[in-house]
């Protein structure tokens, strides 16, 4: 469904357990734009990933997550974005559970009617963990920048803000031409593992010299941690039960403060995200 660039096809099978690596195999036989990296162990998204760019022979790099999609011609109205950039990113259509669709600028609050620059700090205010960008090769050669292969959630959060840190010039579309598709399969569904999992790469960040040099990142970052710090304690709460819940939100002010917001952003999220999608 890509039309006017020119593609190669890296697929990085993590030890499936489906016949997911013969249907690879298939398509590389078939098609010489197409190959095959097989991992021996399951390795997780960011050494798979560094294992795709390391295999990969072009200068720019387009991740697809195997629960993902291009919408059609999607790299090639990213192209004119690219001329003085590093990276370049569109706006992500979130397809969920159901059938109901939102796009993650709109919910995040960072809707832009034409291309801007993006910060650091942008990514963190905004909850933008779920871009999906294009990368040139040669900027993350340059600086020696790969996905953190230790973590299996918020790996792409980290080597995002790494990213802007070191400099790249990244611009940002308002075209949702990413479709992103939550499941019960994939990494990010369980909720306190996900949690847990950006609270761990989030802490990570406020460890880098480049992120204690920016009061405003850091800031935002020691924000986001003490309140996935909360979030957690109260979904630990309520999987103990109703009546559990009750009388942690009764016993402690603060966790009931964090209820009351979480639900505030969830519904704000959702009025937020019923914005335009689509090319």
């Amino acid at each position: 469904m890509q039309s006017g660039v020119e593609i190669e096809v890296v697929i990085v099978d993590d030890k499936s357990s489906d016949n997911t690596l013969a249907i690879a195999r298939a398509l590389a036989a078939d098609d010489d734009r197409v190959r095959v990296v097989e991992n021996e162990e399951n390795t997780g998204p960011g050494e798979s990933r560094n294992r795709a760019i390391a295999a990969a022979r072009g200068e720019w790099l387009a991740l697809l997550d195997a629960d993902d999609r291009w919408l059609a011609g999607r790299l090639e109205r990213l192209v004119p974005h690219l001329v003085d950039a590093d990276v370049a990113s569109d706006d992500v259509l979130i397809r969920e559970p159901g059938g109901r669709t939102r796009t993650l600028l709109a919910t995040g609050g960072f809707g832009r009617p034409t291309p801007a620059r993006l910060a650091a700090a942008d990514l963190a205010r905004h909850q933008l963990g779920l871009l999906k960008p294009m990368i040139r090769r040669s900027f993350l050669e340059e600086h020696g920048l790969r996905f953190d292969p230790t973590l299996r959630i918020g790996e792409d959060f980290c080597l995002f803000v790494d990213l802007l840190l070191a400099g790249a010039r990244w611009m940002q579309t308002g075209d949702a031409t990413y479709e992103y598709r939550p499941g019960s399969g994939s990494v990010t569904a369980g909720r306190r593992e996900h949690l847990r999992g950006r609270l761990e790469s989030d802490t990570r960040l406020l460890e880098r010299p480049g992120v204690r040099a920016d009061s405003e990142l850091r800031a935002l970052l020691e924000r986001r941690v003490a309140w996935l710090v909360d979030l957690d304690r109260l979904l630990a709460a309520r999987e103990r039960g109703g009546r559990s819940l009750a009388r942690a939100l009764v016993a402690d002010p603060r966790l009931a403060r964090t209820a009351a917001r979480h639900a505030y952003h969830v519904a704000r999220r959702r009025l937020r995200g019923r914005g335009r999608v689509g090319p």
